[in-house]
């Protein structure tokens, strides 16, 4: 079994609880079925007075038909020639009750009788009517008990005992190297066998064959201090070893032994091999909790698995035992019902499964979860599809499509409501918590946004510390076996140790460590982003100081030191236009492109006219009118146009200046030609002679090296193509990509 995969040794294990499931079926339905519900008459007295109360009639039973009423009292029942009374002590649910071994071979052959009686083709009812009036009716009680007719307790029972199987082969399929989950394992298979001989024989109509009543109990017997030996074998190898492994074995065969005698009614009582035994096992199994957790006291890990599967245990069996067999052994009438009370034992196996959820048990981990989910999905859905086909009887395309449909939108979501509420554990939405951590990201102050993210760490996992780490943590990781979340430096904040998550009511699982490292990388990156933030901001601010100071400040300088009132007042508007350049870049971030051109042919005319010079400028098609151009393109186009028309104004002696932008394959092409005796060409010629020596523009008299400075800031280019009269400046520049800082290149 150890090359066995984790799902076929669940299915397996299922596969044998269904298997029991259907033999105790199987004997439950193989019984005569008259039709009625017979309970202790309260009315009546000793229970050797003959009489009980029909309580129910089923409406399709041959109690029905032949007239048989809810109300009346069944005092004996006949049949070829045998007549046999019927006594409350008939219905007693246990014959452990019954005081010793006379009293059960007494009851058990009463047994016999009546459900030989029940066996012939014709059974007469002696009856009395509410009224106290004898009424004798025959019926023809049919061969078998319909399924349905089956009560609730025989199903509490057989899902206790499938549920037992289920859940002990998925802790034995996923842990096979160890004694602990074999031994609780093997409470499962003892359970199951207790629960399902109890379901048919504590269920039964009025009688059954007093042979397999005897074995059902003898069966009943051994699943029943199997289960407390496979607990007390349980505790003392888990979560550490007390004994050697020859221990649990020397207990085993001394249940064995115990259940023989028993058997064969060599024990001074009934109680003996019954809830004697079984009293004192639970007894050893609190004691043995109880040791383990002083053996344990410096583990918390082991600790906290003790106390959740310790807990479930003595809630479980504790509960069974004060229910069943304390009033027993008292000599007294059980508190429950035997049925229902096998309910309890389904505590500890529901408690395992919450308790690997938070504990980890048997160092199950949250892929346990993902085998049970998707094997449950397997056996739903083969269960429905031979539920369609033999009960239904569909074809099986359509059985297996219809199959398919149930699991998909019926289990799936389901299971994944289930995974996210046992496994992740998750406090607030995804949403939720994105939302937070930009918050903590985009914190102001360094130590508020520290603080922020211990309480966003708080939030999340709830813990009952939250230290700063001793050592380095350059990633997320669990320690401590779960005990301990180690968080890198984050937000300003320290390295974290986060300890007891959840009130120290669970441990940290893969999926929680998952959960601790997106947070933290989400985190670092929010806090990139921030810091480009505050790049840009910077970057943003320097470059409207060297705007403001280079622009505005060098014109308002010159304009304060120019004798000529017509040229300051030049200079004046030249700072204003840059003011409000800067300013628009800052109200707006982007501009269109139909709006540059507009701006700039409104600023280029008006200097043009003061100056006495013509402005050709033809208009263009306006297809890129809405085209955005970025402040830093619109900013050093509007000075390098101003710095070209500067040039032609004070050196070009031009009378016309021609003026033409187009964008072309993701570039904006600027043309400015004047038909002026052509300076600018010969400072261009002399600049390039000088930037071949250093691989620098030096700035010159002409502005030039101003002018490719704030083309260079964009990755562009300045071509100076000859002319027969005047000069001609092009500009190119791009649109799309990174700006590559420095002059601009010139061609």
């Amino acid at each position: 079994m150890s090359r066995w995969s984790p799902s076929l040794v669940i299915l397996c294990a299922f596969f044998v609880g269904l298997v029991l499931d259907g033999a105790a079926t199987f004997l439950a339905v193989d019984q005569p079925w008259t039709g009625l519900r017979l309970v202790d008459d309260g009315d009546a007295a000793p229970a050797r007075e003959p009489g009980v109360r029909i309580a129910a009639v089923a409406r399709n039973g041959p109690a029905a038909a032949a007239g048989v009423a809810q109300g009346m009292r069944l005092v004996a029942i006949e049949a070829g020639g045998r007549r046999e009374e019927v006594l409350p002590g008939d219905l007693i649910e246990e014959s452990d009750m019954l005081p010793g071994f006379p009293a059960i071979i007494a009851f058990q052959d009463r047994q016999t009788r009546l459900a030989a009686i029940l066996a012939a083709d014709w059974v007469e009812l002696h009856l009395v009517d509410p009224e106290g009036e004898p009424i004798r009716l025959w019926i023809a009680p049919a061969d078998s008990r319909p399924i349905l007719d089956l009560p609730l307790l025989f199903w509490v029972q057989i899902m206790t005992g499938v549920g037992a199987m289920l859940i002990g082969g998925w802790v034995l399929g996923l842990r096979r190297d160890g004694s602990g989950p074999l031994m609780f394992f093997l409470s499962a298979p003892t359970l199951a066998v207790s629960a399902f001989s109890a379901a048919v024989y504590g269920t039964r109509e009025l009688a059954i064959d007093g042979m397999l009543f005897r074995e059902l109990s003898a069966l009943n017997h051994l699943g029943a201090i199997g289960f407390g030996a496979a607990m007390i074998s349980l505790f003392l190898v888990y979560p550490k070893r007390l004994v050697s492994n020859l221990v649990p074995v020397a207990v085993g065969i001394a249940v064995a032994v115990l259940w023989v005698l028993d058997t064969l009614r060599l024990t001074p009582g009934p109680g003996y091999g019954g809830y004697y035994a079984t009293l004192i096992e639970m007894i050893l199994i609190v004691t043995l909790i109880g040791v383990q957790w002083r053996k344990n006291r410096h583990d918390p890990t082991a600790r906290a698995a003790l106390r959740w599967l310790g807990l479930s245990i003595v809630l479980g069996a504790g509960a069974f035992t004060m229910a069943m067999m304390v009033p027993l052994t008292l000599g007294t009438e059980p508190l429950l019902s035997q049925g229902m009370a096998f309910g309890f034992f389904l505590l500890i196996y529901i408690g395992l499964a919450l308790g690997v959820r938070r504990y980890r048990l048997f160092e199950l981990d949250e892929w346990a979860f993902k085998v049970m989910f998707y094997t449950l999905g397997a056996m739903l859905l083969l269960a429905m599809d031979g539920v369609l086909i033999w009960l239904i009887g569909l074809d099986q395309a359509p059985s297996l499509g219809l199959s398919l449909i149930v699991v998909g939108f019926g289990y799936l979501p389901l299971r994944e409501i289930l995974w996210r509420r046992m496994v992740l554990r998750r406090p607030i939405a995804d949403h939720e918590l994105f939302r937070q951590v930009i918050e903590v990201a985009f914190t102001a102050r360094p130590a508020e946004r520290a603080e922020r993210w211990r309480q966003l760490i708080r939030t999340v996992f709830d813990p009952l510390s939250l230290e700063p780490a001793r050592g380095e943590v350059s990633v997320a990781r669990a320690d401590a076996d779960g005990v301990m979340l180690l968080l890198p430096p984050t937000a300003d904040a320290p390295a974290l140790e986060v300890r007891y998550p959840w009130r120290g009511r669970g441990l940290f699982g893969p999926a929680h460590l998952q959960l601790a490292r997106e947070m933290t990388q989400l985190m670092r990156h929010a806090d990139e982003g921030r810091a480009a933030y505050e790049r840009g901001a910077t970057e943003e601010r320097r470059r409207i100081a060297r705007d403001l100071h280079d622009d505005v400040g060098a014109r308002l300088l010159t304009g304060l030191h120019k004798a000529d009132l017509g040229e300051t007042r030049s200079l004046i508007r030249s700072a204003l236009a840059d003011i409000r350049t800067i300013a628009a870049g800052l109200a707006r971030g982007s501009m269109p492109l139909g709006r540059v051109i507009a701006d700039l042919r409104h600023e280029t005319s008006g200097r043009l006219e003061a100056a006495g010079l013509a402005l050709d400028w033809p208009l263009d098609d306006g297809a890129h009118d809405e085209l955005p151009l970025d402040y830093a393109v619109y900013r050093n186009l509007f000075g390098a146009l101003r710095e070209i028309i500067s040039n032609v104004i004070r050196h070009a002696a031009a009378t016309t200046v021609r003026i033409e932008i187009r964008v072309e394959d993701g570039s904006l092409y600027l043309s400015v030609a004047d038909d002026g005796i052509g300076l600018v060409a010969a400072a261009a010629a002399d600049a390039d002679g000088r930037a071949d020596a250093d691989g620098e523009r030096p700035s010159g008299g002409l502005g030039l090296g101003n002018l490719a400075r704030r083309v260079g800031d964009l990755g562009g280019r300045i071509a100076f193509p000859e002319q027969p009269r005047g000069t001609r400046v092009d500009l190119e520049l791009p649109l799309e990509g990174t700006a590559r800082p420095g002059p601009a290149p010139v061609g």
